[in-house]
């Protein structure tokens, strides 16, 4: 029988329509990224689906064909997902879709490597016209995330991400949506088919560990009043190298600084969250790919 991900792992394809705290592993997907609105019918958007449908078979049905792929085993083609991102707003904002960033991709299983990647766009560049050349295989380690079921239109999600912000902050959470970490959904149903108040969707925002905030000169000057003859410059430094994680979601703040650069983390890192400076570049790879560089050409 074909190993079905979302029935193996019901908790991240088919959560409750109640948010949820979970714990997302990383994963390899056939990927395609691109711009605009995802409703343009003669969008890239649109185009990339087929694309990345046309890889996932040709991984599916190349073990039957007699290629031989170490660890092969049959599977049913997992769901499209998409990571969404808006430069400069944190959010989705549904009324300036055109300024969409997004990667849509599907989950590869495991024994697809570099090369049986590669296999597989030649392959369905063979049967089918398409830049198929365009896709990449991408790791991507989500980390600890916050998630629910969506039920309706995309464009009332905002309720659904509202609720799930509400545990998020309960369980002592903070939101960790940004370029590195992007708003990422699941799409259960077939829109072409399905009526609006039907769709559903899995909607998951990564977060960090909530943790108390100061600022720097408050802690420079509490630093000086407990080492009396240290020269108050020394301690804000010392208070700078130490300083509480970032709000950041753009590009242009804490992850655009080098690795080498980020802050020094206080207290528990959370699977190296970029919350505590920029994950490390071998947690997700895209030809070479870090996790600054997400939502860029590679």
């Amino acid at each position: 029988m074909a190993f079905d991900y979302k029935k193996e792992y019901k908790g991240l394809y088919v959560p409750s329509r109640k948010p949820v705290i979970v714990e997302v592993p990383p994963m390899r997907f056939a990927a395609i990224r691109g711009k605009g609105d995802p409703n343009d019918e003669d969008g890239d958007y649109k185009r990339s689906i087929d694309l990345l449908y046309g890889i996932a078979y040709a991984v599916k049905m190349g073990g039957k064909g007699g290629r031989k792929t170490e660890g092969y085993f049959d599977f049913v083609v997992p769901p499209l997902e998409g990571l969404w991102v808006q430069k400069g707003n944190q959010g989705i904002d549904h009324s300036r879709k055109e300024d969409l960033e997004w990667i849509s991709m599907i989950r590869m299983p495991d024994f697809v490597d570099d090369d049986g990647f590669s296999w597989a766009v030649e392959e369905a560049s063979r049967k089918k016209e398409g830049d198929f050349y365009k896709a990449e295989l991408l790791v991507y380690d989500e980390g600890t995330c916050v998630q629910c079921m969506h039920v309706g239109s995309y464009d009332d999600e905002p309720a659904t991400i509202g609720a799930m912000h509400r545990l998020m902050e309960q369980e002592g959470y903070a939101l960790d949506v940004s370029e590195q970490r992007p708003h990422h959904e699941i799409y259960l149903s077939d829109a072409r088919r399905t009526p609006l108040e039907k769709l559903k969707t899995v909607i998951r925002h990564p977060v960090r560990p909530d943790a108390p905030r100061c600022d720097i000169q408050d802690l420079a000057f509490t630093a000086e009043e407990s080492h009396a003859g240290v020269p108050s410059s020394e301690l804000r430094i010392a208070a700078w190298i130490v300083r509480i994680p970032c709000e950041s979601a753009s590009l242009d703040g804490i992850v655009a600084a080098p690795v080498e650069s980020a802050p020094v983390p206080i207290g528990p890192q959370d699977h190296g969250s970029a919350a505590y400076g920029t994950r490390h570049p071998d947690l997700i790879s895209a030809g070479g790919a870090s996790w600054k560089h997400l939502f860029e050409e590679v």
